[in-house]
């Protein structure tokens, strides 16, 4: 398999926002939960079929869920925009923690623009 952005992107929210960890071994690499649970990569639906945070809104907004729970983080905002430039709406999101929204990341999407947020607001803490 092949991995894409979107798996790539999957794959990030479940390391640093959903609380797994990537492990390898002999037979491959999965995914391994605080709570012992674990998904191999490669093979298991965990990521091709339930957890689609980037293109799921459900699932997106558990990522959101999960950062306003956890981290405190406050508020969060989610805008659409014309883009002149692109001809297109586009999708603006950005969480704060004490902080006026400074860092916004822009999608074609809500549920990619909620997910590169949530990664751009973890990996800065």
């Amino acid at each position: 398999m092949i991995p894409d952005k979107e798996y790539e992107i999957n794959l990030a929210i479940c390391e640093k926002i959903m609380g797994f960890e990537r492990v390898s071994s002999e037979a491959g690499d999965y995914l391994e939960h605080l709570d012992g649970s674990w998904f191999r990569i490669e093979t298991d639906n965990y990521l091709s079929l339930a957890h689609k945070f980037c293109t799921n809104m459900t699932s997106a907004w558990k990522v959101m869920e999960i950062l306003s729970d956890e981290d405190g983080c406050g508020k969060f905002e989610l805008d659409k925009h014309w883009d002149c430039e692109l001809d297109k709406y586009t999708w603006g999101c950005s969480f704060i923690h004490n902080e006026p929204f400074t860092d916004w990341v822009w999608a074609d999407t809500a549920p990619m623009a909620i997910c590169l947020a949530a990664i751009k607001y973890r990996e800065s803490k």
